[in-house]
């Protein structure tokens, strides 16, 4: 922000602050790294894919709830994923009597705003088969929109994991958009 401002001393920056409350917004969105997109580290995808969804609705029966949590879910690209696996495997095995819901959480208010929209470029989807692509989303000029069935799965909220209460009786919680960033006594 020092350079960006042209401002050498710390000291000079403070005063800044003082006479632009503004910048401490954008002092918090440089910490806020926005670096996902669908499917991000396909190997950890293929195993909640194969392993743990599958065991998630080992002991589910009509009428029960799959409940997920995306922590930190930044612009929703992870929640959307999930959605999609999760999607995938109740059509195909015709589990339409279990509700999904995935909340999704994140303390950057745009990223949620954005997430929400669920609409993404085309950058976003480098790892999604052009199956899904077909299949999940509908093509809006240069980007993409999540479909709505997939949409409504997910509650996008603010939440402060670090302050807040947690969710509890998850079926799953990813929260690794989180981990990477903050230090080991927050973990």
């Amino acid at each position: 922000r020092l350079l960006e401002l042209n401002i050498s001393k710390l000291r000079d920056y403070l005063n800044y602050l003082h006479n632009h409350p503004e910048e401490i917004k954008l002092i918090g969105q440089d910490f806020l790294i926005n670096v996902t997109y669908f499917f991000r580290d396909r190997e950890v995808f293929d195993i909640i894919q194969n392993s743990v969804i599958p065991g998630i609705f080992t002991d589910k029966k009509p009428g029960d709830i799959v409940k997920v949590w995306s922590i930190a879910c930044s612009s929703g690209e992870e929640a959307y994923s999930l959605a999609i696996l999760f999607h995938e495997y109740i059509e195909k095995r015709k589990l339409y009597d279990v509700t999904l819901k995935i909340f999704a959480t994140d303390i950057d208010r745009e990223s949620l705003d954005r997430a929400a929209k669920g609409i993404y470029p085309k950058s976003s989807l480098r790892d999604v088969s052009r199956e899904r692509i077909v299949r999940f989303f509908v093509a809006e000029g240069e980007n993409y929109r999540i479909l709505p069935e997939i949409r409504k799965m997910i509650v996008f909220s603010y939440h402060d994991v670090l302050k807040d209460p947690p969710f509890s009786r998850m079926d799953l919680i990813l929260c690794r958009n989180m981990l990477i960033y903050i230090g080991a006594d927050a973990q």
